[in-house]
C-alpha cells in the first residue's frame, strides 16, 4: 500500500502537547503512516514578536516526538534558511518521496489566511491540505469554504473537496485544546510553571536554556 504522510509544519514557539494531540488525532483519523513536524526558519507572514532561535526550536521538537515512533521531525526549511515557504516543502517531498501520499496539517486559524500564502493554488496540487476544524465542524459546498478563485476546481464528497487523484483538501475535526505559544511564552516570562503544557523534555530544555523568561 502506499504510504501515507502527514507534514504539520509551524513556528513551533515552542512545540506543546496541543500540538502532539491534534496531530496524533489527525494521524489515527487519517490513518498516516507517520507525521514529520517541520519547523519554520522564518513564518513570513508572522509578524508579532520574535521567535526563539530555529536550533532552539527544532531540538524542543526533537525532544517533543521522540516517545511516538509515528512522529519524525525534518530541519528541511531551518537548512533552507531565510523566509519558510510551504509550497516549496511540498515540493521537496514530492520529489523525494514521489511514491507517497502527501497530506499537508494546518490549523483552522492558518486557513483563513490561505490565499496570502507564496503559489497557494499549488498546494492543493501538491498534497491534501488537511484543515484541522473544531467538534461539530461540518464542511458545505466548496463556494462556501474554499477560495472564491478556485472553489469550481473542487467536487465535494463528505468532508474532503477533491482536486484530481491526489490533492484537494480535507476538514477534520480535533480536540479543542486552550494551549498556545504565547502563553506559554508568557507563563516563563512570568516565571510560573508549564509542567504538563509542554512534554516534559521540553520544559526541561525551556529552564535549562532560560528561554523566554
Amino acid at each position: 500500500m502506499k504510504e501515507k504522510i502527514g507534514i504539520f509544519g509551524g513556528t513551533f514557539d515552542p512545540i506543546h502537547t496541543g500540538h502532539l494531540r491534534v496531530a496524533e488525532e489527525v494521524r489515527e483519523n487519517l490513518d498516516l503512516d507517520r507525521v514529520i513536524f517541520v519547523p519554520a526558519h522564518i513564518q513570513p507572514l508572522k509578524v508579532a514578536g520574535k521567535a526563539a532561535e530555529a536550533d532552539h526550536r527544532l531540538e524542543m521538537a526533537k525532544l517533543a516526538v521522540e516517545a511516538n515512533p509515528r512522529f519524525e521531525v525534518d530541519n528541511c526549511e531551518i537548512l533552507r534558511g531565510g523566509a519558510s515557504y510551504t509550497v516549496e516543502t511540498l515540493e521537496y517531498y514530492g520529489n523525494k518521496k514521489p511514491d507517497a501520499g502527501i497530506f499537508f496539517i494546518i490549523g483552522s486559524d492558518a486557513w483563513q489566511s490561505i490565499t496570502l500564502w507564496r503559489d497557494y493554488e499549488r498546494l492543493f496540487e501538491l498534497a491534501m491540505v488537511v484543515v484541522m476544524t473544531r467538534p461539530g465542524y461540518r464542511a458545505a459546498t466548496p463556494g462556501e469554504v474554499l477560495p472564491s478563485g478556485i472553489s469550481g476546481r473542487f467536487e465535494k464528497d463528505g468532508d474532503t473537496y477533491s482536486l484530481g487523484s491526489e490533492g484537494g483538501v480535507r476538514f477534520v475535526s480535533v480536540s479543542r485544546l486552550d494551549i498556545s505559544g504565547t502563553s506559554i511564552r508568557e507563563l516563563l516570562k512570568a516565571g510560573k510553571s508549564v509542567k504538563y503544557i509542554v512534554p516534559t523534555a521540553v520544559e526541561q530544555y525551556l529552564r535549562k536554556n532560560k528561554l523566554y523568561s
